[in-house]
């Protein structure tokens, strides 16, 4: 039993190995000549325009923003300002597409 296994192994290693020889490989045409621009590939990355709030938003502010199309991407709490007996209000991020 184990030399049929042992087999049947060999056989798949050998199956294995001959797919890169029947395989056609790439002639090199499709590589771009030296100095040729690039091409771009896929969709252009999107530009962001940010918007930085340290104002106490309430809900009604946040669907109002959301509505103009600015997504909420982070929150920092209330930090010590330079005086020390103050508080600076929490930081809203959005950003949206230009």
């Amino acid at each position: 039993m184990s030399k049929w296994i042992g087999w049947a192994c060999l056989g798949l290693l050998l199956g294995v190995v001959s797919l890169g020889i029947v395989v056609p490989r790439s002639s090199g045409e499709d590589k771009p000549e030296p100095g040729a621009p690039k091409r771009a590939e896929g969709p252009a990355a999107p530009k962001w325009e940010y918007l930085v709030s340290h104002d106490k938003l309430e809900t009604r502010e946040l669907n109002k923003l959301g509505a103009e199309g600015w997504e909420l991407i982070a929150v920092t709490g209330e930090r010590p300002s330079r005086a020390a007996s103050e508080y600076a209000a929490p930081g809203f991020y959005f950003k949206r597409r230009k």
